[in-house]
């Protein structure tokens, strides 16, 4: 990805975090022992959505994948599959992010014993989007554009685990069956978009930082909406799109974190590790269909990226700020986005563990109802570093 900072670095540091809030700078998640403390079982609920050719991770149709939706084999709201075209495209390479690990600090006297590891990704111009012969390619991909970030951010390095969201809430969502288990390092997962803006103030709250959503109700009656623009709040929040994928890229224009894109006709290889077109395997760096065995993992336990981002595709795709547009990008180059005002479906990104190879390419996008509790859906707290 073509990218130029206003810093040139980006930097991963450890600071204290009191009373599980968003910290001013990077930081260390340490989930801490909890244990299983009364798990409910949110279930799964129809989304309502159709999904981009996500498949259930024991099927074996080699075209479309159900990520967590009933329907197997629709395609994604409503998008058409642009077509597999010859990738033929050359990655800019994945430049050193220049990444210096502070180390961890210590929670400032243990009051929670709870820290969280953020990376901080410099205000800039980043290129989004997938080329039009990128294989794998969908119809409702970004076309290449270029984003401008006027503020930097912070972004946990992994997806919240189960004993944290546990720790901060007070209950662990995640769905159990004879294939799902309850997991202190595994990511939480059937968390509505509500749930998890909550749990975002919750960290904010305690750290004596603005709310960035106004919540409302509780159980099955939370609701939460943005309290203005994402990028105007100091305290912990969803990630927007844009941020999203400029994270999970730490400067790759490839289909892949790695620098690596699909070869053609390996796009559907059901079985196996895949192999990608700079010789690396998809497998040391995504929970995917062809390795999970049907579940999420401990988090952090593959290759992160050059930001140090762990899990950005596969293992759980992750909910952002973003109401779902289907035309973003079109407009050329944006500066500050985070999508339209209003809609019917928030954004997730990254791909999930029952996700073929297609569905875990950066420019992917999927969206559900903000209502819905998905096995496969999680989140990363992000944050906007304001002066």
């Amino acid at each position: 990805m073509s990218y130029s900072y206003f810093s040139s670095l980006v930097l991963l540091a450890c600071v204290s975090i009191f009373a599980a809030g968003c910290g001013n700078s990077s930081t260390d998640i340490d989930a801490g022992n909890t244990e299983d403390a009364g798990t409910e079982d949110a279930g799964t609920e129809d989304a309502g959505t159709e999904d981009a050719g996500t498949e259930d991770a024991g099927t074996e149709d080699a075209g479309t994948e159900d990520a967590g939706t009933e329907d197997a084999g629709t395609e994604d709201a409503g998008t058409e599959d642009a077509g597999t075209e010859d990738a033929g495209t050359e990655d800019a390479g994945t430049e050193d992010a220049g990444t210096e690990d502070a180390g961890t600090e210590d929670a400032g006297g243990g009051d929670t014993g709870l820290e969280i590891d953020f990376a901080e990704v410099p205000a800039g111009t980043y290129q989004v989007g997938s080329p039009l012969n990128e294989v794998g390619r969908e119809g409702d991909d970004f076309p290449l554009h270029d984003v401008t970030l006027t503020h930097a951010f912070q972004i946990g390095i992994t997806e919240v685990t189960q004993a944290f969201f546990e720790q901060v809430t007070g209950y662990n969502p995640s769905y159990t069956d004879e294939t799902h288990f309850l997991c202190a390092e595994c990511p939480v997962d059937s968390v509505t978009w509500h749930q998890a803006a909550e749990f975002t103030n919750l960290l904010s709250e305690a750290a004596g930082q603005s709310l960035c959503y106004t919540c409302t109700g509780e159980g099955l009656d939370l609701s939460c909406e943005p309290a203005g623009s994402p990028y105007e709040c100091n305290g912990c929040r969803l990630p927007t799109e844009a941020e999203w994928e400029i994270a999970a890229r730490a400067g790759t224009n490839a289909a892949f974190p790695n620098g690596g894109n699909l070869v053609a006709g390996t796009e559907y290889q059901l079985t196996g590790p895949v192999t990608l077109d700079n010789n690396e395997l998809l497998d040391s760096f995504a929970w995917y269909r062809n390795n999970s065995g049907d579940h999420p993992h401990e988090v952090g336990t593959l290759d992160p990226n050059d930001f140090e981002l762990y899990d950005v595709v596969g293992n759980l795709t992750e909910w952002c700020h973003d109401w779902y547009h289907a035309n973003t990008g079109n407009d050329g180059a944006q500066e500050d986005p985070y999508g339209p005002p209003t809609g019917e479906y928030r954004i997730n990104r990254g791909g999930s563990y029952n996700m073929g190879q297609p569905y875990l390419r950066l420019a992917y996008r999927n969206w559900y109802d903000p209502i819905d509790a998905y096995f496969v859906i999680g989140l990363r707290p992000a944050r906007t570093i304001i002066p």
